[in-house]
């Protein structure tokens, strides 16, 4: 802030002089005027979550590079990490994140808040899934719990991998999780489908899973599969390909694996490990 005053005064000669003197702002050590800080919430100032969310994180943007700490205005709704600004959802209710960021040599202190809602567990096919980035196909419990599906491929078209050794998996719901853990402990390649989808947010939820032949084929029949048996467009699929299954072929598990057309939800069990042409989707469960 700029601070002036006027003085006159009369010299000899009786010649007139007026100056102005003037002052800057100054922070609380007296330096030059200090720049505005901002915080944008990259969510909005009102974010709706349920209950059974994995951690969540309200993105900053801003100017300012002072250092931020975050608190929650209801612990018994949610905690927040005070230097990451991750939240932890702990019961139903409503709660005010506050971010404040603190004054630098060159910028002003600021604060923002954004208003927390959770509301109970319960979910719905087609929706958002716990993990903010999966969508529910299946659920069970009246949708307490259930299966999410990635909204994006963890790969395009390419190998199953693991062929000439069979890893004796499964094939119907809820085999998925222990199909991939097999296939890993007989196939470490970091490049075969199981370990892709293992690793898919390995430092977030850590449980993603390459799905068996009937999860795979419930994610076609729940969410993909349109009134006239095509590909709806929801999640994105392929409509041109096949995504792989974590089930071997019962005839040639050693060599084959089972895959699933997503253009009209057709099953294959006679894939060759090695086939280049198959599209990968993690699921995971909830």
């Amino acid at each position: 802030m700029k601070i002036c005053q006027t003085f006159s005064g009369i010299l000899l000669l009786a010649t007139a002089l007026t100056f102005t003197a003037c002052s800057t702002g100054s922070n609380s050590n007296g330096d030059t005027a200090l720049l505005p800080s901002t915080i944008v919430f990259q969510d909005g100032a009102e974010v709706s979550l349920k209950l059974n969310h994995g951690p969540y994180t309200n993105a900053v943007t801003g100017d300012g590079t002072g250092a931020i700490t975050y608190t929650s205005g209801t612990l018994a709704t949610a905690t927040v990490n005070a230097t990451t600004g991750v939240v932890s959802l702990v019961g139903v209710g409503t709660t005010v994140i506050t971010a404040v960021k603190a004054e630098t040599a060159t910028h002003e202190a600021v604060s923002e808040s954004y208003t927390l809602t959770v509301t109970d567990g319960i979910y719905s096919i087609g929706e958002t899934g716990p993990s903010g980035v999966g969508l529910v196909f299946y659920i069970t419990d009246g949708g307490l719990h259930g299966l999410e599906v990635a909204s994006t491929d963890q790969r395009g078209p390419g190998i199953w991998g693991g062929w000439g050794t069979e890893s004796g998996t499964g094939t119907a719901l809820g085999t998925g999780s222990a199909n991939t853990t097999a296939i890993i402990a007989t196939n470490s390649t970091s490049t075969t489908a199981a370990s892709i989808c293992r690793n898919y947010r390995a430092a977030i939820e850590g449980d993603w899973y390459l799905p068996s032949r009937d999860e795979l084929n419930a994610v076609w029949v729940n969410l993909v599969k349109s009134a006239g048996g095509t590909n709806n467009g929801v999640g994105g699929f392929s409509a041109g390909g096949f995504y792989w299954t974590s089930s071997e072929d019962t005839a040639d598990p050693t060599n084959n694996a089972q895959s699933q057309y997503f253009a009209d939800g057709t099953m294959r069990t006679y894939n060759n490990k090695f086939d280049a042409g198959g599209y990968i989707r993690a699921i995971r469960a909830f």
